[in-house]
């Protein structure tokens, strides 16, 4: 039984322990308790925590010190969490691969410090994110396969410099996503598949280095996709099936 009163904080011992101490919470105050009282500062694994079977918390975790943490990966994942995580010091993730994927969250976390992140993959697939994240520094991420694929997000990120990026497979597929992405540095992605598909998108990518990708198969495919991109140096092996 968890007892609350014997100490100012309870410290967890590992990701077990801590989703388990999360689930005896919630099971004894209900979806919107208080986890501030769990010291978290010594971990530095989070994957899941707020998955399957604590996805119904929403309470407050907005004082939790996770400045240890490395890897995010599904940690919102299907949650119905929306709370306030705007002063997290995530400055030592460098997993965040569907971290709200199917989530609720819409809170603020423009100041993140994603700075040492490389994985993004589906970070934020299917969910109803559409905060500003304009200013992030994404320079370290290799992998944005699916981050936003058939998400709500139409922010901008104009000034993301992406010149790490490797696959892009299905970034923007189905979403509705239609910003200025025309200055990205692209030259050192390989894989593009699926990436508009069935999207928005319709701006000017003209000038995009894709001299390094193999490929981009169904990359437009029932998109509103219908700008100039004649200028692309493509490979001749590149895969280029149902390219629109």
């Amino acid at each position: 039984m968890l007892d609350k009163n014997s100490s100012s904080e309870i410290t967890p011992k590992n990701r077990e322990d801590l989703i388990r101490l999360i689930s005896e919470t919630i099971k004894n105050d209900g979806p919107n308790c208080d986890l501030n009282f769990i010291d978290v500062s010594c971990l530095d694994d989070m994957r899941g925590v707020f998955s399957y079977p604590n996805q119904i918390f929403n309470g407050d975790i907005s004082r939790w010190d996770v400045s240890n943490v490395k890897n995010m990966s599904h940690m919102f994942f299907n949650s119905q969490f929306n709370g306030d995580v705007s002063q997290w010091n995530v400055s030592h993730v460098t997993d965040m691969s569907s971290l709200f994927e199917r989530s609720v969250f819409n809170g603020d976390i423009s100041l993140w410090n994603v700075s040492n992140v490389e994985n993004m993959h589906a970070m934020f697939l299917n969910s109803q994110f559409t905060g500003d994240i304009s200013r992030w520094n994404v320079s370290r991420v290799t992998n944005m396969s699916h981050m936003f694929w058939k998400s709500q997000f139409n922010g901008d990120i104009s000034q993301w410099n992406v010149s790490n990026v490797v696959t892009m497979y299905g970034l923007f597929a189905y979403s509705q996503f239609n910003g200025d992405i025309s200055q990205w540095k692209t030259s050192r992605v390989s894989d593009m598949s699926f990436m508009f598909l069935c999207s928005q998108f319709n701006g000017n990518i003209s000038q995009w280095s894709v001299s390094s990708v193999t490929d981009m198969s169904w990359m437009f495919w029932n998109s509103q996709f219908r700008g100039d991109i004649s200028r692309w140096n493509v490979l001749d092996e590149a895969n280029l099936k149902r390219l629109k």
